[in-house]
């Protein structure tokens, strides 16, 4: 078994990014990593996807701690739509954003596009599709129809708001709504680490918990500088979750 593929999900964020604010007005510094072009992290997305995929079909399947269940797939199907919608989020916003939240925005698109690659390649090498045949949450034991109604995602107008938006208000609205989308995230991974069938889904899920945090800490700090505060949480905290199958 290979864990090739995970090294690529590791956290682009240094611990010491975030600040103690007492220290000053100013948002940490953030140290992105070097700028990708799109297309290039498209392609090593792909390339992720295919090594992480091939890693896990060639695992035996009488082994309990690597025999994929429902638990496994839906969450790899719907963080994939989840992951596209922050994707989207970075594009819509990045023209507006001021250095540090835009390196933010790069850095999380980066790390998301490698994520999508690595869960579609899993799920193509698998046999299954990518999107949902049935409720995106079901294997959190949640009925959740509408895939924009999993834990955390924006509607379309606040999708629209944020694409017209400018100046500080971009700046804003983007951290407040990728904070609320990252947790509703973690809720999702959370889940995943616990109850995916496979050791690989389970480390993938735990490794975005871990990144995600960090990243909702920066997030907070930046937002902090701009005198604003999170929006609500839309969505509940999953409860205990049993295996749906």
């Amino acid at each position: 078994m290979t864990d090739m593929a995970l090294t690529d999900t590791d956290t682009v964020m240094d611990t010491d990014t975030v600040t103690d604010r007492t220290h000053g007005d100013k948002p940490p510094k953030f140290c992105p990593p070097k700028m990708l072009r799109l297309t290039m992290v498209v392609l090593v997305a792909a390339s992720v996807g295919v090594i992480g995929g091939w890693g896990l079909a060639v695992v035996p399947r009488s082994d309990a701690g690597h025999t994929r269940n429902s638990a496994d797939v839906g969450f790899l199907q719907a963080m994939t739509t989840h992951h596209h919608q922050a994707v989207l989020m970075t594009q819509l916003a990045s023209p507006q954003l001021e250095p540090l939240v835009g390196s933010l925005a790069m850095s999380i698109q980066t790390n998301q596009l490698i994520q999508v690659g690595q869960m579609q390649g899993w799920l193509q090498l698998w046999g299954d599709p990518v999107q949902p045949t049935e409720s995106s949450m079901s294997w959190m034991g949640e009925e959740v129809a509408d895939p924009g109604h999993m834990h955390g995602m924006a509607d379309q107008s606040e999708l629209d708001t944020l694409g017209s938006a400018v100046g500080r208000d971009a700046n804003v609205l983007f951290l407040q709504l990728m904070l609320r989308h990252h947790h509703g995230g973690i809720d999702m991974a959370t889940a995943a680490a616990r109850i995916a069938g496979t050791d690989e889904v389970r480390a993938l899920a735990s490794t975005m918990v871990v990144d995600e945090t960090r990243e909702m800490e920066y997030m907070a700090s930046l937002l902090d500088g701009f005198g604003a505060t999170p929006l609500p949480e839309t969505h509940h905290s999953p409860r205990q979750h049993s295996h749906p199958n």
